[in-house]
């Protein structure tokens, strides 16, 4: 976790807490562990034996995506937070919130996901953010070992995570941006049609097809052609808003988002 409380409860970040002081877990209450090494991204963790789910079994990657993206937005000189928990959803924890001064003030919420969730789980909490009239954006992490071969774009075949669907329909079909944090730069890449054809019917198609004399090809459900476009560092990125309206499409649901959904663009002039 990137923050936790003094026993006072104000809230305080690991990147300019001071050691030396008592720090306490926002969900349980119990002393954490202020590290601030050389590698690892400076957070807190709780002390052996703890039983407590707050922040347990965070990865390195979505702790540097958070941090990062932060970082990037605060340079901007946006007002920024982490691990926020907004007061209208106690239940919920925002991993990026900033209020963009021009924006009139809305709050741009950015969710980094890099482990496994299911496309339940992703609609409610997007609706959640969309009824506390947040703006918002979904980020994947990059996976060097599930996406090594895409330097050799196009990557056909690629099996699309559960999540991955979802964040592309949510983008409005415009595509994703993943988080590499190891490289600390967004990448962004489309996720198109893949055709098979008739002989391997038994993998399951859409109901699309093209025919060609007895033969004829139809879409894949399960893999899409992965074409990496371009890479950018998080203070390159460019945002704006566009509204979407609320939609349904197989087993895939995306809230109405009233305030809008978060477009990301760079200053190299992606259009998309």
């Amino acid at each position: 976790m990137l923050v936790a409380h003094h026993q006072d409860g104000i809230r305080v970040e690991a990147s300019t807490a001071l050691k030396g002081h008592i720090f306490v877990c926002p969900g349980c209450g119990d002393p954490v562990i202020l590290k601030k090494g050389e590698i690892v991204v400076h957070h807190f963790a709780h002390y052996p034996g703890s039983v407590c789910e707050y922040g347990t079994g965070e990865t390195l990657a979505h702790m540097t995506a958070k941090f990062e993206m932060a970082a990037s937005l605060r340079r901007r000189g946006w007002h920024t937070e982490v691990e926020y928990v907004p007061p209208g959803n106690p239940n919920r924890r925002i991993d990026v919130i900033t209020w963009p001064p021009k924006l009139f003030n809305r709050g741009f919420v950015f969710e980094f996901q890099n482990t496994s969730i299911s496309a339940k789980e992703m609609f409610q909490r997007a609706d959640d953010y969309a009824a506390l009239g947040y703006v918002q954006s979904w980020i994947p992490v990059w996976k060097p070992e599930r996406l090594k071969k895409v330097d050799h774009q196009p990557f056909p075949r690629y099996s699309v995570p559960q999540f991955e669907h979802w964040v592309q329909g949510f983008n409005l079909g415009h595509g994703l941006w993943y988080f590499d944090h190891k490289a600390v730069e967004f990448r962004y890449a489309k996720l198109t049609d893949y055709w098979l054809w008739a002989d391997d019917a038994a993998e399951g198609w859409d109901g699309r097809y093209h025919a060609t004399g007895d033969s004829y090809q139809y879409i894949s459900k399960r893999w899409r052609t992965f074409e990496h476009v371009m890479s950018c560092k998080p203070d390159d990125l460019q945002f704006r808003v566009q509204k979407r309206f609320g939609h349904t499409q197989d087993k895939y649901r995306w809230p109405e988002c009233a305030r809008g959904v978060i477009c990301i663009d760079n200053v190299l002039g992606l259009q998309f």
